[in-house]
């Protein structure tokens, strides 16, 4: 580490304590061995202030210490099932809003990552910024082929910044979890490290618009929903360059627009998660505009969530789960989607999620809040030390923003109903033949993959054993392996007659034709049952 940036984190350092210690945290940071760090005239000029809350006191700090802390309370404010609901709740009134930088440095930070001057890329550029946060702002431009562009512009020495407070908050968690072990549940390490990643993904303009580009395809043939188109070839790891959304707030739109377009947005967010598995975490007002001829356009890629094969069998599961109160459902699916403490009572949390589910399940549907739904979901994930996947909680804060931006938009809209329809959708998805197929070619691919591992696994067993000298005859060991290749062959010919009888369901009648193909699938099931049969009952006459 260079002298300077040793300077840096030192004065970064003492910024943070002074800042907790206004807010009244002295108490951990005299425990913690850094009272000598606050100097006495700044400790006797500063009363600290103690009669708010400590959560709210927390995100005071944070707003004031901006950048770093302001994104990483906003994480916080997702992860229900690592922190208290009560500071999540509070870490979510963080807002990322910061002064703009000077149109020199905006111009500097085009030309040199594109190689060009700013004349040779645009026909016009508008100096003033429509939108500035802590990471970048966003200017509206012209390129010379004439299309008009959103221009998003990262912050200088941005990166520097945040590398220095990164690695003081690996510093701060390795002081929580020395100093303060009845604090080691909430594995700030972990929650550091998760950070970093997620803070690395949004200094880096070139995987948002890989996000872009991915939603833009997904959409790119639907009739009611736009995704700007990325330009690549203007866009860096600090530029990046987008159709301009020429349009409105959904909040600035008459009644009847925003109706509408609550109805496309909540279709279009569950479309995301459930068909394209990779969605718009925060479908905000913000970040919806209305455009003309009552289409939509999705604003700000930053946080985007994907959810892999594995796990969106879980979360349709969950999704089902809460449409309609099937609790044992409920259970089995967050337990899919996570990492369970072997330690834990899975029977108990299951009762207690049960009991839970109670309060939700015997109201009427207008009653039904499915953000404190969730939020009650997290924190009993969090109780038992169930440590839910982060695209997963990514999904939890999607829908539940998605609830509340309905709610807000449309107050007639019923958010409950459009989930059960699409719940219903999923439902019916699972019954058609493709669906069908594709479950069996997997559970085909399984079993074949046990049996390859299988002699392997019985080779490792044995290895295992080597000391203890078993004297087997060979007779022995001939009618093992016999029985055993019996057994597998019979277990091949039972799933081949459970694929054929679910092929003959799944398979329409047609009333042409001589020979129905649904009925083929009957008989050749029948013929392979009376095979299977007679074989088993030869054996038990030997």
């Amino acid at each position: 580490m260079s002298l300077k940036e040793s300077f840096q984190e030192i004065n970064r350092f003492r910024q943070i304590l002074d800042v907790f210690f206004k807010e009244g945290f002295s108490y951990l940071i005299y425990k913690a061995g850094f009272r000598n760090q606050i100097s006495l005239s700044f400790r006797m000029g500063n009363k600290p202030v103690v009669k708010d809350s400590t959560e709210v006191r927390l995100r005071r700090a944070m707003e004031e210490l901006g950048g770093t802390f302001i994104k990483l309370g906003q994480l916080l404010s997702l992860r229900q099932d690592l922190i208290p609901i009560n500071y999540a709740k509070e870490f979510s009134k963080l807002q990322d809003n910061a002064p703009g930088f000077s149109f020199g440095e905006v111009a500097q930070i085009i030309e040199q990552d594109l190689n060009k001057n700013l004349s040779e890329i645009f026909l016009k550029f508008e100096k003033e910024p429509i939108a500035s946060a802590s990471i970048g702002q966003v200017h509206v431009g012209r390129l010379k082929t004439g299309e008009k562009v959103a221009v998003k512009v990262m912050r200088p020495n941005i990166e520097e910044v945040f590398e220095t407070d990164i690695k003081i908050l690996y510093q701060i968690a390795e002081i929580l979890n020395k100093h303060y072990p009845e604090l080691k549940d909430y594995d700030f390490l972990n929650i550091v490290k998760e950070f970093e990643r997620y803070t690395k993904n949004e200094l880096n303009y070139v995987k948002e618009a890989n996000n872009i580009e991915i939603f833009y395809n997904n959409f790119k043939n639907d009739k009611h929903v736009v995704i700007p188109n990325v330009y690549k070839d203007f866009t860096t790891k600090r530029v990046l360059v987008m159709d301009f959304i020429d349009g409105k707030k959904i909040d600035e739109a008459d009644e009847k627009s925003r109706s509408k377009a609550v109805e496309i947005t909540v279709n279009a967010v569950l479309k995301q998660i459930f068909e394209y598995r990779v969605f718009h975490a925060d479908p905000h007002p913000g970040n919806v505009f209305i455009l003309k001829n009552n289409k939509i356009a999705f604003l700000d890629f930053g946080i985007v969530g994907k959810i892999s094969k594995e796990e969106i069998y879980h979360a349709e599961n969950l999704f089902i789960a809460m449409s309609f109160g099937d609790r044992e459902l409920l259970a089995e699916s967050l337990i899919g989607l996570g990492f369970v403490d072997k330690n834990i009572n899975i029977e108990e949390f299951k009762r207690e999620l049960s009991q839970k589910g109670r309060d939700y399940y015997d109201i009427t549907l207008d009653q039904l809040n499915f953000k404190d739904f969730l939020n009650d979901i997290l924190a009993l994930t969090r109780k038992y030390k169930i440590k839910l996947i982060p695209d997963f909680i990514l999904l939890v804060k999607s829908a539940a923003t998605l609830e509340g931006f309905a709610k807000e938009m449309d107050p007639k809209f019923n958010f409950v109903e459009a989930w059960k329809k699409y719940a219903k959708k999923i439902i019916n998805n699972r019954k058609s033949l493709s669906y069908q197929k594709n479950v069996l070619k997997k559970n085909a691919y399984e079993f074949m993959r046990l049996m390859n591992d299988l002699p392997s696994s019985i080779k490792s067993m044995l290895s295992s054993h080597e000391h203890m000298k078993v004297d087997i005859e060979e007779k022995t060991i001939n009618k093992i392996t016999y029985k055993l290749d019996s057994a597998m062959n019979r277990i091949t010919i039972g799933v081949v007659i459970a694929a054929l009888i679910i092929a003959a369901a799944l398979t329409p009648v047609k009333s042409e034709g001589i020979l129905n193909i649904k009925y083929l699938y009957i008989a050749i099931a029948f013929i392979l049952g009376i095979y299977l049969l007679r074989s088993i009952t030869k054996e038990k006459e030997a």
